[in-house]
């Protein structure tokens, strides 16, 4: 064989399989790849979405799809929007589990998932991990992409509302005052770590607090003012309300027409909102007082140019501090004034001693529940008439608003004895006595 014919064989032999390769169907391919959508940090106890891309990079039609997502531990599915020509099969709704969809054809492109998921409430902080999957009876030449995990951070996060009324609107000074404070977790998450607070506002001072179960109190000594502070030792659930009742006692000083505004706070590590977490409330206060007076007199029965003494007690019964008080005794005609024994404070312009007249005292500020005492003594006039009844009234007024008028004045009697009574009384004393012994003398004599 010539060295051409074997050149040409050989080459007849080389090209051969090469036009049977090229004429040959050539196999069908697809590359396929799954992403996730990581959403993070989620809120326990709110609905958060996987966002799930299939996608087809052909050439080929991928055959035969199934897309697998396994729900992490503690996380519960809720809802699934699946991509056209494609079906799901969910765990039931509030159940964990594998959503697994399929689909007969996925051309090039790309399919779009939105898995809805939750967690509870008090579901614990933490990173919650989980792997996506896809599969094509198509051979897919990459397929290191093919699976896809996503990391889900749930922390405790949730929006705390504070409101605070006062009442009553007015008050009075000197009366109690009571805060209701309403702390309400409006979620998603169940509260762990909360707190309150209300400074009680100047002028007030603190009387009590009641708080709901499950809280702590600190609040300042009773009647002092300063800052009443609740802390959460249990647990605060989503959409739930904690309601405190703080009383505080407004001073008996306080001018009317003050405004008197408390802000309260509700506070967390874990409030998402915290424009929410204070609340503002005022009254304004009134005043309102009752000045009272008693009287009494001693002895009950005497004579013409006899000595008198009457004690007199004006009191503040509040709530509020009197001011302005007065005391007033107008003398009747039948008594002298002698002297005035007064409080410290008190001013008073008096009859000369000898003289009737008027007993006239004031005091520029009487403190709520305070008294003073004034004795008054006097003489009865010497040509007063046995048997006369004398009636000696004192009155107490103030420019505060008086809450009980009956109460402003006070009489006291005495009678006008006759002088030529006393002997014939004492003999009369004298045979009682003497009677009483011989009766005790009989008695003694029998045994």
């Amino acid at each position: 064989m010539s060295r051409f014919t074997l050149a040409v064989a050989i080459s007849v032999l080389l090209f051969v399989p090469n036009v049977a390769s090229a004429l040959a169907p050539p196999s069908a391919s697809a590359s396929i790849q799954v992403t996730v959508a990581q959403p993070q940090p989620v809120a326990a106890g709110a609905n958060f979405d996987y966002v799930i891309n299939v996608s087809n990079e052909g050439p080929a039609d991928a055959l035969n799809m199934t897309l697998t997502f396994p729900l992490p531990s503690g996380i519960f599915f809720q809802s699934v929007a699946v991509a056209a020509g494609w079906s799901c099969t969910p765990p039931s709704v509030g159940a964990t589990g594998t959503v697994t969809c399929t689909a007969p054809t996925l051309t090039p492109g790309t399919a779009s998932f939105t898995i809805t998921a939750s967690t509870p409430p008090s579901a614990p902080a933490g990173t919650y991990s989980t792997t996506a999957t896809i599969t094509s009876t198509t051979p897919d030449p990459e397929a290191n992409d093919n699976t896809a995990q996503v990391d889900v951070t749930v922390s405790t996060q949730s929006d705390y509302s504070m409101a605070l009324t006062a009442s009553p609107n007015p008050v009075n000074a000197g009366a109690n005052l009571t805060w209701t404070m309403t702390v309400t977790n409006n979620g998603p998450s169940t509260g762990t770590s909360v707190s309150v607070s209300l400074p009680l506002p100047a002028s007030t001072t603190f009387v009590s607090v009641a708080a709901p179960a499950g809280w702590s109190c600190t609040p300042p000594p009773v009647g002092t003012n300063g800052t009443v502070t609740c802390s959460l030792t249990t647990l605060l659930n989503p959409s739930s309300q904690a309601i405190f009742t703080v009383v505080s006692k407004v001073d008996s000083s306080t001018a009317s027409g003050t405004t008197l505004s408390g802000t309260a706070t509700v506070s967390s590590p874990d409030d998402m909102f915290p424009i929410h977490d204070s609340a503002t409330a005022s009254v304004q206060t009134t005043a309102l007082a009752d000045p009272a007076v008693t009287k009494s007199v001693a002895p009950a029965t005497d004579f013409p140019g006899s000595a008198l003494q009457y004690t007199i007690v004006v009191s503040n019964n509040g709530p509020s501090d009197a001011a302005a008080v007065t005391m007033t005794d107008v003398l009747p005609a039948a008594l002298r004034f002698t002297s005035l024994v007064a409080p410290g404070g008190w001013s008073c312009t008096t009859p000369a001693p000898g003289a009737n007249g008027t007993v006239n005292c004031s005091l520029a500020s009487m403190t709520a529940g305070s008294g003073a005492s004034f004795t008054l003594n006097v003489v009865i006039a010497p040509a007063t008439v046995p048997g006369t009844t004398i009636s000696n009234t004192a009155q107490t007024g103030s420019s505060t608003p008086d809450a009980n008028s009956a109460n402003n004045s006070a009489a006291a009697q005495i009678v006008v004895a006759n002088p030529a009574a006393v002997p014939a009384l004492s003999q009369m004393m004298l045979f009682l006595l003497a009677a009483a012994l011989a009766v005790m003398s009989l008695i003694v004599m029998r045994k």
